[in-house]
């Protein structure tokens, strides 16, 4: 039997803002997909997609092109 290992938890690294993007970079391992998801209300448990990216074992940039409000919260996932 097979066990696939289990990858780290995205850690996100040097955010950036530009204009109406927002953009971070993350650590990736092959075979896993990357997701960024934002919300503007941490009461509320909606999350929407912004980005997404194969891993392959190097470090990758999510970008979020739509962030026009003035604060938005983000979150990484992995699968």
């Amino acid at each position: 039997q097979v066990v696939a290992a289990a990858p780290p938890v995205p850690v996100l690294q040097v955010p950036q803002r530009s204009d109406n993007s927002f953009s971070v970079q993350v650590t990736t391992t092959s075979g896993f997909t990357y997701y960024l998801e934002y919300t503007t209300n941490l009461t509320t448990p909606t999350w929407n997609a912004a980005a997404q990216t194969p891993g392959n074992g190097t470090i990758k940039t999510l970008t979020d092109t739509t962030a026009t409000g003035s604060w938005r919260f983000y979150h990484a996932l992995v699968q």
